[in-house]
C-alpha cells in the first residue's frame, strides 16, 4: 500500500479501518473518512489512491 497523505481537513495522520467486509481510510482526529471499498485483494490500494487524490493535483 502506498504512503497515505495527511488528512486534507486537519492535517493529522489517517489510518486504514475495516468492519470485516469493507475497508476505508479514517482520520481519528476529525472523523473524516474516504470511500468504503469491498474487502478484497486490491481494497487497501484503492482506498489509499482515493484518499491521496486531491483537487490541487490536477487529476480528474
Amino acid at each position: 500500500m502506498e504512503q497515505l497523505k495527511p488528512c486534507p481537513f486537519c492535517g493529522e495522520e489517517p489510518a486504514v479501518d475495516t468492519d470485516g467486509s469493507l475497508v476505508w481510510i479514517y482520520c481519528y482526529h476529525c472523523d473524516a473518512r474516504g470511500p468504503r471499498v469491498q474487502r478484497g485483494r486490491w481494497a487497501k490500494k484503492k482506498v489509499a489512491e482515493a484518499w491521496n487524490r486531491r483537487v490541487s493535483d490536477g487529476e480528474t
